[in-house]
């Protein structure tokens, strides 16, 4: 660092003492060139004396400013690098000439020095060189001004003008905080990084946190509301297979029971299965809420609003990719991100930021659509991602698809998780409407614009609710949010008449979009169009994108396509430029996302037009031939639903014919899209329809749950084919057949599951409680589990039975086998009316209880008297006293979380059986001595055990002592333990407890912080 002091002094003193013409300077020794302005000789030592200070201070000032970029250079680095600066200072060229032409910048002088002298030619490690540029910059800015600060040279006055130029080195500590920190990552400097994040992140802010009231068209303002407003929590499934980059979440969740059993975490909301896994494919059929879940990430990250497993992504900087961008074109790296069509960032940015957030780990890069792109390209895109984390392993990456695109296990090498998004419950479908109506509400500057007045969109709500409860097939649309929306528009559009299937569902949309929309509200018509005619021109855009494997177009390729059509079209007299034009402003089916580009509103419009378009042009040959493309599938769908009976006939017999020479993989997936087709089909061959029969047999009963999910794509068809009993079958197959029913849904699915409910296995049994989230609460609880065995006969343990949404909780008491109960009310707000139903499922033998806030109708859990297990943690609102507890007087075991509050623990005494006690946040000596027989009990979690004699006294508590947790312990001495009959010791949060005098004795000892260890309950349970 010296050395770059004494380079500066020197060039200021030559600037200063030397002519001002650079061969003058050139080559000239300081001391002689200081001896011969100042002859005398005090005169000389006082210049000297004042330039060797100059060095010291403009090594103090370079310091703070380096520490950074030398931080873990070894030091034969780090003085090299400063070595190679001072020889390039000494080096450079400061006559006035030289400082004319760099205009007395310093960010232009350290170019110029850079220019003469290299950094690849100075010989420095990579790192070295960051240092050597970093330092450079610094130098220049300090040898800059302090030239700029030199005054005509006197000789008399040398010493006080050197004198004043220390003070001028003072004030360069802010100038030298504004240089840029250059290195190989950020080579123009990082200084504008944060001031530029905080803008991307507004503008992504902006963009991501609009939704579009999907099915509502206004034409007096844009229907759009934000997701704080609409977005709904969807469940997924997760796929058991996880990518060997991919490390299961050590167990932290203390809340796991049992002898080391893990509750299963296969049914889930989206969020927390998300906070699971830092790699995600989350995988969703059409209109799943697929896009809107990555936009809800994106806005959620720039808020800092994710809570409990996603919280670490607060700090995250969100990246959208829409993959349908780059459907011609390479994927995005680095710095494109922020140029692409779908980035919301316009104007400059500091060079390689994209780098840099990503360097840091705190981006999350999600990639929309793996299905938009053809076949041919998705392997581009696995490479783009693997490349990707190669370079930033720490990113995060979110990427959805449609199922029939790519597999669970299509990025399993890479490292990411697969889950699926599964169809709205029915008590989903009931917050969807509240939503969207909300949403309705919020989208209108003025209640005057609204479709209707504004006391009337409840009423609207209440109609579609009661349509739904009344007609099964408008329940099994609703189940889609995408359908539920247009379902939500066209109830509003139609006074509570609704179509009947998903044909003339889309049939309904487009008309009221297209044409009744303008005509009940009395617009002018701005073009001479019928919606007939409207219908082909769009229905030859559907055609071009779906041939082309494409989800949009250029506004010119558009264009293109129009005027092709209108060459057949003689009673349209406007130009492709003015309808093209109309139908983006107005029709709300077509729009153009970014400037120059094509789509519509969603890719479902697009795939039923192309199949309006196919039927036209009866090109069922080129169907069949694309039966095994995903891109396709939707579309061969809507083909066969609107085709004629004899296309029907050719377009399922060319499947079935495919099938016949495909591979066992591609022919099952032919197979089903047969299937499917002849739920869709009004009329149809008889012979051809046999054949499809065949077909289904073929794939009934599925193997396993992974096959439930493609089989159920049938629809309620499948029903037909599926046993009417499972008892015959394996595990896996009667596990899978209720799987299947479930996700077919309607009333025949659940007669279907009403003959399934007796098997007593443990997997049928799981996967029918699984199930009753998809259906009506209470209808299920009466016709599927009222009489189910629930547990298994084989089986000595109760299996809980898991509830995880509040709707059901009101019927547990219909449920007259159930024993064992875990119910999750955690995140559902107040739950004073749950609690007061569950109080009435009075069959309950052990109970797990879990939400935020304690209700005030807590103490009716007393009227379950015949609970033996009992597990609460509530978040808080604890009551000082639990006298109620009182009345479970066959309680073995007790858990309480939480309750820190309580002081009153005399309810303990009338629990003469008690095994096992967990108070959790209840000092031991507060509660031990109301214990009633303290010799029955086996395993305690003691919090605060300070002393040795504290231990001693819960010891001689209790005698029998096997499991002993202590919580908080500052205890010193451990002895007491030696001679006791504990076996198993658990330290919670105990620091540095010293379990020397344990080394001898048989005692299992785990330690952990914030982390209780799991204890065998069975062990504990009287015979």
């Amino acid at each position: 660092m010296l050395k770059i002091g004494q380079a500066v002094a020197r060039q200021v003193a030559l600037s200063w003492f030397a002519d001002k013409k650079a061969a003058s300077r050139r080559g000239r020794d300081l001391a002689k060139l200081v001896r011969a302005r100042f002859p005398m000789r005090r005169a000389e030592r006082d210049v000297l004396d004042a330039l060797v200070r100059i060095e010291d201070d403009v090594a103090d000032q370079l310091a703070p400013g380096l520490a950074g970029a030398a931080h873990g250079l070894p030091d034969h680095e780090r003085e090299a690098a400063y070595e190679a600066v001072s020889d390039a200072l000494e080096d450079v060229d400061l006559s006035d000439d030289a400082l004319f032409d760099v205009d007395v910048d310093p960010a232009a002088l350290a170019s110029l020095v850079r220019k003469q002298k290299p950094v690849e030619l100075v010989g420095l490690s990579e790192r070295a060189a960051g240092l050597y540029e970093v330092a450079l910059d610094r130098a220049c800015v300090v040898l800059v001004h302090l030239v700029r600060e030199l005054p005509e040279f006197d000789a008399a006055v040398a010493v006080e003008n050197l004198t004043r130029l220390r003070t001028v080195l003072g004030g360069l500590t802010e100038l030298l905080e504004r240089v840029p920190a250059r290195s190989l990552d950020a080579p123009a400097g990082a200084d504008l990084d944060e001031r530029f994040r905080r803008r991307y992140l507004e503008r992504v802010r902006q963009a991501c946190d609009q939704l579009e009231v999907i099915g509502l068209t206004t034409h007096s303002y844009e229907p759009r509301t934000t997701l704080s407003v609409a977005y709904l929590s969807l469940t997924v499934t997760t796929d058991a297979g996880r990518g060997p980059g991919t490390r299961a979440k050590p167990v932290t969740d203390w809340l796991i029971e049992g002898a080391g059993g893990s509750r299963s975490a296969e049914n889930l909301r989206v969020e927390p299965a998300l906070g699971g896994s830092r790699l995600t494919v989350v995988r969703g059929e059409a209109g799943a809420g697929k896009s809107t879940l990555l936009r809800w990430l994106a806005v959620n990250a720039v808020q800092a609003a994710f809570t409990d497993t996603l919280a670490d992504w607060n700090a995250c900087v969100p990246f959208l990719v829409k993959l349908r961008d780059f459907a011609d074109r390479p994927l995005p790296r680095g710095d494109e991100l922020l140029t692409q069509a779908s980035s919301p960032q316009f104007g400059p940015f500091p060079p390689e930021w994209v780098h840099r957030q990503f360097e840091s780990g705190t981006s999350l890069l999600l990639v929309d659509g793996v299905d938009e792109l053809v076949a041919q390209r998705r392997p581009l895109v696995r490479q783009w991602l693997a490349n990707l984390l190669a370079a930033y392993p720490s990113l995060r990456v979110v990427v959805t698809s449609r199922p029939t695109a790519v597999t669970s296990r299509w990025l399993v090498r890479e490292g990411f998780r697969s889950v699926v998004l599964e169809p709205m419950t029915s008590a989903d479908v009931q917050v969807f409407l509240r939503r969207w109506h909300d949403a309705l509400l919020d989208s209108a500057p003025d209640p005057a614009l609204l479709p209707c007045r504004p006391d009337q969109v409840r009423e609207h709500q209440r109609a579609l609710l009661a349509q739904l409860q009344a007609r099964t097939h408008l329940r099994a649309l609703a189940r889609s949010p995408l359908l539920c929306a247009m379902l939500c528009a066209l109830n509003l559009d139609r006074r509570a008449r609704l179509p009947r299937d998903r044909v003339a569902l889309y049939t309904a949309a487009l008309e009221m979009l297209l044409e009744r929309r303008d005509a009940d509200r009395n617009v002018p018509a701005e073009v001479q169009v019928s919606a007939g005619e409207k219908l082909v021109l769009l229905r030859g855009l559907a055609w071009w994108l779906n041939e082309n494997g494409r989800s949009e177009m250029s506004r010119e390729q558009a264009l293109g396509r129009m005027r092709e059509r209108l060459r057949g079209m003689p009673n349209v007299r406007e130009s492709a430029e003015v309808l093209l034009d109309h139908l983006v402003e107005r029709s709300g089916v077509i729009r153009q996302p970014v400037q120059g580009r094509i789509d519509f509103i969603h890719r479902t419009f697009q795939e039923f037009l192309a199949a309006q378009e196919a039927v036209g042009r009866d090109s069922i040959d080129l169907l069949v031939r694309h039966g095994k493309s995903d891109l396709w599938r939707e579309t061969v769908l809507m083909a066969c639903a609107q085709g004629s009976e004899e296309q029907r006939g050719r377009l399922l017999n060319g499947i079935l014919d495919e099938a016949a020479k495909a591979s066992p993989k591609v022919a099952r997936q032919l197979k089903l899209l047969a299937a499917a087709c002849k739920e869709t089909a009004i009329l149809a061959p008889p012979e051809v329809l046999s054949r499809v029969d065949d077909c289904i047999r073929s794939l009934v009963p599925p193997r396993s749950v992974r096959e439930s999910r493609s089989l159920a794509t049938v629809g309620e068809a499948v029903l037909d084919y599926l046993p009417d009993s499972v008892e015959e079958l394996s595990p896996a197959r009667a596990a899978a057949c209720v799987r299947t029913a479930s996700l077919v849904n309607g009333p025949r699915a659940l007669e279907k599951l009403a003959r399934y409910a007796p098997d007593p296995r443990v997997g049928v049994q799981e996967e029918l409680v699984r199930a009753w989230k998809y259906f009506d609460p209470e209808s299920y609880a009466r016709n599927v589990l009222a009489d189910a065995p629930l547990i298994s006969p084989a089986k000595p343990m109760y299996k809980k039975v898991e509830v995880e949404f509040a709707a059901a909780v009101p019927f547990l008491h219909l449920l007259r086998h159930l024993r064992s109960c875990r119910v999750n009310l955690w995140k559902h707000g107040p739950v004073a009316d749950e609690i007061r139903a569950l109080s009435e499922a009075r069959q309950l033998k052990e109970l797990t209880l879990l939400g935020d806030i304690a209700p005030e109708t807590l103490p009716g859990l007393a009227k379950l008297t015949r609970l033996e297990e009992l597990f609460v943690n509530f978040t808080t609102g604890w009551p000082s006293s639990l006298d109620f507890l009182a009345e479970l007087t066959q309680l073995w075991r007790i858990h309480l979380v939480n309750a820190g509050n309580v002081r009153d623990f005399r309810f303990l005494r009338a629990m003469p059986d008690l095994r096992m006690i967990f108070l959790l946040h209840n000092p031991v000596q507060d509660w031990m001595d109301e214990v009633a027989c303290p010799e029955k009990v086996g395993s305690i979690y003691a919090k605060g055990v300070d002393s040795t004699e504290n231990l001693r006294k819960v010891l001689a508590r209790f005698p029998r002592l096997k499991n002993l947790t202590l919580g908080r312990a500052t205890a010193t001495d451990l002895s007491p333990l030696r001679d006791s009959g504990v076996e198993n010791l658990g330290l919670v949060d105990c620091g540095e407890l010293d379990v020397s005098p344990l080394d001898h004795n048989e005692i299992s000892i785990l330690s952990s912080q914030g982390v209780v260890p799991v204890v065998n309950v069975n062990r504990f349970r009287p015979k």
